[in-house]
């Protein structure tokens, strides 16, 4: 509902509307005691985050003293409805007064400078934007700046405004194409993201355009996260240099202190020359998929296995920071210039190859390119049979470490590359095992399929550790998507695991695959938490160490810490499709529902037709108690995975506290009729149509089975209905997991 001129709202009288907002509008308003014009500034929701951040931006903005700042007069109530009083700005949105061909650089900075020092006053007092764009900017007729709209502000430490762990929020909220990567990540942010938001910005004023544009918000998104901003040319070095500095991708590229920035756009107003920092860091490296030169597209698996365990032995190699798999094999088969995918990635160098195989012998040519110049560091042609693949991988992997300079920490004699089997069928097994493992479409056909492999493998060589970990993590994952009996998976998944373990304790996927078995099936979880340390303790960027180790503390009530872990899996590998889906179990488990909904609603624009996104989607919408978005949530989902088990269960429980129990019911009856339907699913359904004897039995045998939900028991919302209940307590106990309060 709007207010209409003449209206009064307390003492004040509506003049005219200025603006609409997210959270309300704002309305030129005549205030009589003082005879003087105000900005109105309305809230117009019952929902408690929008009030939180309300009232978030009147703190914020009061707190400030500032020429460039808005002035906050009063926040005030009326019948229920909170508003508050700001400072009229007479003069024009900076987005109206840029041109299409940009502003000329002395009147850049006559506004870019201003900007600076209100970001600067709010950085000192521990506040960070967050929202900083165009329309929040205004240009006064004197030409005095003034800096609008702290409404997604927030309070950080002051000692602590460049550091990466002070503003953890776990959600996105803000304008996309002015947005750092990690608020577009929905991770920490903190006052580089403000900086890189002023780059951006000062791009738009140079040039007459944003940087990151693009006909929707998946389009922005990916743009934002993978391509760095243009170089604006001409005669704008320093410009473009301050510009490139503000924006880069990682935060510790950037100024460090808006300060910084401000100097140097300070000297460029002057003509002084503005210096380029020095920027001390290790060696980085991507290791591209290897071209597949024969023609046999059946040979992909051993083109990719060839760069997987190149990845792997870079990897261990101390003083050289390599790109993960995911964010590597991004670029397969793209026609890409290499000094274009560094820049993406962030590496000063590239390992790029291919492979062509005639019956036994072998023809592989691999590059290591400099990606400032697009000239070779080094290259090297292998003639080799196939009996030598380990000895070229070594080859490689030492050459690369010597061309980067990197001191090895193992003797010069040593082997990088370690042959994992002397059996080069079983070698090969494992490899078309892995690439299928990593393939998502035909998920049963792919997982089906890589179990096979594996099995073949460690038959021909029972002594293959690494085949024994492939074959663990596809059991579990057979296992969670309801393909294979909890029993059969958990049984499988656990001895495999063992065995890796056993047979090579320096393994980390090893460790990882029986951390995460024992998880997963809740199988001794307490010692779980040794095998996931273990893991990192030999490899501390493997990724999904950190996630699988994240799953695990989410179990335990750890939140905190599952966040932080979830947070270095996303660091290590931005890219792996399971860390969207860790983190909003992290989040739906912490009740922190309305996190957990936007992770989902940012994966869900860019696919729509990623099935898990409904799941957990209609999980944080059905924490809120939106029962009616949850249920229609779901019920998409349920058709899109073509009515499996748990889809159907979890929409069973909606219908259940939506009171729609006849509904519930029809497909409880169909839930076991199909005899697919895991025990721990159907407890949960008992459960929220009250049936606690059934529910209870149905636990038992969940435990008893190893089901895959029972180790979020203690957590996850789905089982409130069980909460309170005696024989809940005891079966916590029987997993070993404490009782969270709730």
């Amino acid at each position: 509902m709007y207010l209409q001129p003449g209206q009064r709202l307390g003492s004040y009288e509506v003049v005219a509307l200025l603006g609409v907002g997210g959270m309300g509008q704002v309305y030129r308003a005549r205030d009589p005691r003082l005879q003087r014009d105000i900005a109105l500034k309305i809230l117009q929701t019952d929902d408690a985050e929008h009030r939180s951040r309300f009232a978030r931006e009147a703190r914020a903005i009061a707190s400030l003293n500032h020429p460039n700042i808005v002035t906050i007069h009063s926040v005030e109530e009326v019948d229920g409805l909170p508003f508050l009083t700001m400072e009229l700005v007479e003069g024009t949105p900076l987005n109206r007064l840029i041109p299409p061909g940009g502003l000329e650089v002395p009147e850049l900075l006559s506004i870019a400078v201003p900007i600076s020092e209100a970001l600067a006053a709010a950085h000192a007092r521990g506040i960070v934007h967050r929202d900083l764009k165009p329309p929040n900017v205004m240009v006064c007729p004197d030409g005095r700046v003034k800096m609008l709209d702290f409404g997604l502000a927030k309070n950080v430490s002051k000692a602590s405004l460049a550091s990466a762990e002070e503003t953890r929020e776990g959600q996105i909220i803000g304008t996309l194409a002015y947005m750092s990567p990690e608020q577009l990540m929905a991770d920490t942010v903190d006052a580089r993201s403000d900086i890189f938001s002023l780059g951006v910005l000062i791009y738009e004023m140079a040039t007459g355009k944003r940087p990151f544009d693009g006909p929707n918000p998946a389009v922005i998104l990916v743009s934002v996260l993978n391509h760095p901003v243009p170089p604006i040319g001409g005669a704008s070095t320093d410009l473009d240099r301050i510009i490139s500095r503000a924006t880069a991708r990682k935060p510790g590229a950037r100024y460090q202190r808006v300060t910084d920035l401000l100097s140097d756009l300070r000297a460029l107003s002057t003509g002084i020359a503005i210096p380029t920092p020095p920027v001390i860091r290790h060696p980085a490296v991507a290791v591209l998929p290897f071209t597949n030169l024969t023609n046999d597209p059946d040979q992909e698996y051993f083109c990719d296995g060839m760069a997987e365990e190149l990845i792997s032995a870079l990897s261990r190699v101390k003083g050289i920071a390599v790109v993960s798999r995911t964010s590597a094999f991004q670029f397969k088969g793209a026609p890409i210039d290499v000094r274009e995918i560094g820049e993406r990635l962030d590496v000063q160098s590239v390992l790029e190859g291919s492979v062509r195989k005639a019956g036994n012998r072998l023809r592989i040519s691999a590059q290591l390119v400099n990606v400032s110049d697009g000239f070779h560091i080094w290259s090297e042609r292998f003639d080799r049979t196939v009996d030598d693949v380990f000895l070229i991988q070594d080859e490689i992997a030492r050459s690369i470490t010597e061309s980067l300079r990197v001191t090895l920490t193992r003797p010069a004699t040593g082997v990088m590359v370690k042959p994992a089997t002397s059996n080069l069928d079983a070698y090969h097994l494992y490899l078309r095992g892995r690439f299928l493992m990593n393939k998502f479409a035909d998920l049963y056909g792919s997982l089906s399929g890589a179990r096979k492999c594996f099995e073949q493998a460690v038959a021909l060589d029972p002594m293959y550790s690494a085949a024994y970990a492939g074959l663990s993590e596809t059991c579990t994952a057979l296992g969670y998507t309801t393909f294979l009996p909890a029993p059969e998976a958990s049984k499988a998944a656990l001895e495999a695991a063992e065995r890796a373990v056993t047979l090579d304790p320096t393994l980390p996927e090893g460790h990882t695959a029986l951390g995460w078995t024992k998880t997963l099936f809740a199988i001794d979880m307490r010692t779980a938490e040794r095998d996931f340390q273990r893991a990192l303790e030999i490899s501390p960027g493997y990724a999904p160490a950190h996630g699988y180790y994240a799953l695990m503390l989410c179990g335990f009530g750890r939140f905190d810490e599952a966040i932080e872990h979830a947070s270095r899996a996303r660091l290590h590998d931005p890219l792996w499709m399971m860390m969207p889906f860790i983190m909003s179990q992290v989040m739906i488990c912490a009740r922190k529902f309305g996190q957990a909904e936007h992770q989902m609603r940012e994966l869900l624009a860019i696919d729509p037709n990623i099935d898990g996104c409904y799941w957990y989607l209609s999980s944080a919408l059905a924490g809120q108690g939106r029962l009616d978005e949850a249920i229609a949530v779901q019920e998409k989902g349920v058709e899109l995975v073509r009515r499996a088990p748990f889809f159907v269960a979890l929409l069973a429980i909606w219908y259940c506290r939506k009171g729609r129990t006849d509904d519930a019911r029809r497909l409880l009856d169909e839930l076991i009729a199909g005899g697919r339907c895991s025990p721990v699913w159907l407890a949960m359904v008992c459960g929220a149509l009250g049936d606690m004897t059934r529910a209870f039995e149905y636990l038992d045998v969940a435990i008893a089975e190893h089901d895959d939900q029972v180790s979020f028991l203690g957590v996850d919302h789905r089982f409130d209905s069980l909460r309170g209940d005696p024989r809940f307590d005891a079966a916590l106990r029987r997993v070993g997991l404490p009782v969270v309060p709730r």
